[in-house]
């Protein structure tokens, strides 16, 4: 009889534990909880090498004290496949019963995401989800994590190819020479962009004609190709007898080098540019 209500105490502990467990969870349920969004993405140093992903991060705290914030994970992923991870400390605290911002800049290496991503090719957009794990110190509940994600996506641009595609000659002497250079521009990106300034230095058969920066104010549909033209005027006579006898022709071998300022939808990219080839001049 002993044991039998020995028993009995037992599992009316049991209950009575389950029970209080299952109104502690229900209590802990009702309590307000900490809540985190994305609430902006911003592009940041944007260049043929790299970029960085600004994202901010919007911590609510309904407590009545401060909320301290603790180690926030990421990976960026796409189809899938993580292509940058990594992880930060917060370091910061949410006043009570207010918001706070945490920005988190993700630097993106292209030539580390083409190696990993390998149906990626230069040149293209890549849509991405972005996972974080926010960690906080709730007060009066302890530790807790905060999933949030977005997704967007980002460029892997490459240098729109630049060719001299011909030049016209006008006046031409040996105190004057009047010309008139076609540049073609391609833009070999998926992406638009407005091409904003056109830096050049112009070499024919090894002779510098010309080194120069144009504004431009020509918008580029991805994959399209568009001619500028630059009216150029110098003095044969000053770069040698060489130049004049060249111009004289009707081609020349040709190297060009110089920087394009772009706009693009995903910030301002300044790329440098080379190519060599041969010209046709025309009169």
């Amino acid at each position: 009889m002993f044991v039998a209500a020995s028993r009995c105490l037992a599992l009316s502990a049991v209950a009575f534990a389950l029970g209080s467990c299952a109104q502690l969870q229900d209590l802990l349920a009702q309590l307000p909880k900490p809540t985190a969004n994305v609430v902006g993405v911003n592009f940041q140093d944007l260049s043929t090498e790299a970029l960085t992903l600004g994202f901010d991060v919007d911590v609510q705290n309904p407590f009545s004290a401060a909320l301290p914030l603790g180690k926030l994970d990421f990976s960026l992923a796409s189809a899938d496949t993580p292509f940058v991870t990594g992880l930060v400390d917060a370091a910061q605290s949410i006043p009570a019963k207010s918001n706070g911002l945490v920005k988190l800049p993700v630097t993106i290496k292209f030539k580390e995401l083409l190696g990993t991503l390998q149906h990626v090719k230069p040149g293209q957009v890549v849509p991405y989800v972005a996972k974080f794990n926010l960690g906080v110190d709730a007060p009066g509940v302890g530790p807790m994590n905060l999933p949030l994600e977005k997704s967007g996506s980002v460029p892997v641009p490459t240098v729109p190819n630049v060719e001299l595609a011909g030049m016209k000659i006008g006046q031409l002497s040996l105190k004057k020479a009047s010309c008139e250079l076609a540049f073609k521009v391609t833009n070999t990106n998926e992406f638009p962009f407005d091409l904003k300034n056109l830096g050049y230095d112009l070499k024919l058969s090894g002779a510098q004609i010309a080194k120069a920066s144009v504004l431009s104010t020509q918008a580029f549909e991805p994959n399209q190709a568009q001619e500028i033209r630059i009216p150029l005027e110098f003095a044969p006579s000053d770069l040698g007898l060489a130049v004049f006898n060249i111009l004289k022709g009707d081609a020349s071998d040709y190297k060009i080098a110089g920087l394009l300022d772009l706009d693009t939808p995903f910030g301002k990219l300044q790329t440098p540019y080379q190519r060599e080839g041969k010209a046709a001049f025309w009169r």
